[in-house]
């Protein structure tokens, strides 16, 4: 997929509702492209905007190690190499719509960080992968259902 072009975009979006309604899982990664220092990118709000259209539950997965196998901008693995995946408690979106899902992203994607760190030994400094805004919780939306499910 052309990433430039909006329309692709749409279109692979509109294919995901229909795989959701169908109850398949779909995957998506959130920063749209691969760091190339490890560092979490921004997350884009096209997957939580399509969760939460359609009413399903998020679940965040956390992959270390393999910017190391495959490094950015290469097609050649290098060598063997330890990958660690970790899937995060499922993330509700009832009582979220399409206009908080920046808030609800940014939750989700502290989350992550959080998680990356602790694979990673809990060695680097905060600044290395905080979220860049403070996080409000949208009003309508319980800060358990927004954060004990996280």
């Amino acid at each position: 997929m052309d990433r430039s072009d909006p329309h692709q975009s749409a279109k692979a979006l509109v294919q995901c509702a229909r795989y959701l309604r169908h109850r398949c899982s779909v995957g998506v990664f959130p920063e749209d492209t691969r760091s190339p220092d490890g560092r979490v990118l921004p997350f884009n709000d096209g997957a939580l905007r399509l969760a939460i259209r359609e009413q399903v539950p998020l679940l965040p997965v956390v992959l270390e190690g393999a910017g190391s196998a495959l490094p950015k901008n290469s097609c050649l693995f290098q060598g063997t190499q330890d990958i660690h995946l970790r899937i995060l408690p499922a993330v509700p979106v009832e009582g979220w719509n399409t206009s908080q899902s920046s808030v609800l992203r940014e939750i989700v994607r502290q989350r992550m960080i959080e998680e990356l760190d602790r694979l990673r030994g809990g060695d680097h400094s905060p600044g290395d992968y905080q979220a860049t805004s403070e996080i409000a919780i949208p009003d309508g939306v319980s800060v358990a259902a927004a954060d004990a499910d996280l």
